[in-house]
């Protein structure tokens, strides 16, 4: 009995001692960490958004009567000026209605000036009179009506611009009052942003915004306007703000994706980290950095919130790596892995 209990022991004992020299390896393994370098910025107190390039303004161009497109003079992106003739129909039908009635009013004026003589002979009874005079003048009316029929075969902008996408081709049918093609107004731009109902009171008429578009390579705007939208989105609890921009060159074209910053351009430079990363402890806050390949606590001071972010007033140094995930089950001197 004493041996079996002695060997139970032992068994319970060399297990003890496995499960140490497990966890002794566990604790030896690097703990996996993601990191930053604290870098003193300036863009850490602006609001940054993704908002959309659209056009200042567009114009829909439409035929006032039906017809089977006949030439289509424009293609999409290309520049317009006012009265210039976009589109034709086929003015065949139209064409045969206008001979018919130039006809018939020639018909009526003929008529007409045979029957003056004998009005003024007196040998013409009134009605017969005015009733020559009415067809004269319908006849005149109907030739008017195709005439400017006529001129409705071609439609021209309205205004100058660009032809935007969208545009119907040769042998659709055109409906009177349906979209053709749109004149975009690209002189100016305005870039749509959805702001989050808790910021949009930080946002007015006189905050600056700056726009920074990576379909140009990252080349940077400035919008001397802003326009707030008074109606919010229910459902995602956001208001939209246009920012107006110059656009000289037409560069900026609608479609393009902008990173909007609303704030000053320049603002005192500061270290700033996540805020998640910032921890407090007994003696204050505290972030760990990795020191010499190790984990290490370093004590700062804390300054405001922008966004996501907190401004580091002091105790880091600039270019510092600081580890800003997987923290939790770090201590000090813990071996890290990046």
């Amino acid at each position: 009995m004493k041996i079996i209990r002695f060997c139970v022991i032992a068994v319970a004992l060399v297990a003890l001692w496995g499960c140490g020299k497990e966890e002794q390896k566990r604790e030896a393994l690097p703990a996996r960490v993601t990191t930053e370098v604290a870098t003193r910025t300036t863009d850490y107190d602006q609001l940054v958004y993704v908002g959309q390039v659209v056009a200042e303004s567009e114009t829909m161009v439409s035929f006032s009567s039906m017809g089977a497109l006949l030439t289509v003079n424009v293609s999409e992106g290309q520049n317009v000026a006012k009265g210039q003739v976009l589109a034709t129909i086929d003015p065949a039908s139209v064409k045969s209605a206008l001979a018919g009635a130039k006809a018939q009013l020639e018909q009526a004026l003929d008529a007409q000036e045979r029957l003056r003589q004998v009005h003024d002979a007196g040998s013409l009874p009134e009605i017969k009179w005015v009733e020559i005079q009415s067809q004269v003048r319908q006849a005149q009316s109907q030739v008017q009506l195709l005439e400017k029929q006529m001129l409705d075969c071609r439609v021209t902008a309205p205004v100058s611009g660009v032809i935007g996408k969208g545009i119907c081709h040769v042998g659709e049918t055109a409906l009177p009052g349906q979209p053709l093609m749109r004149i975009l107004n690209i002189d100016r731009v305005r870039v749509s942003v959805s702001v989050p109902e808790k910021e949009y009171a930080g946002v007015s008429r006189a905050t600056s915004a700056w726009l920074t578009v990576e379909a140009l390579g990252g080349e940077r705007f400035e919008s001397n306007s802003l326009t707030r939208g008074i109606e919010g989105d229910a459902l995602t609890h956001t208001y939209t703000v246009w920012a107006s921009v110059p656009n000289p060159g037409h560069r900026l074209l609608p479609g393009m994706v902008a990173n909007v910053r609303f704030g000053q351009q320049q603002a005192t430079p500061a270290i700033t980290l996540p805020v998640g990363c910032v921890q407090r402890g007994a003696e204050g806050n505290f972030v760990w950095v990795v020191k010499d390949g190790k984990a290490a606590i370093c004590p700062v001071t804390v300054g405001r919130t922008c966004g996501n972010r907190i401004v580091i007033d002091g105790g880091l140094t600039e270019g510092t790596t600081v580890i800003t995930q997987g923290y939790q089950r770090l201590s000090e001197g813990s071996a890290i892995k990046k």
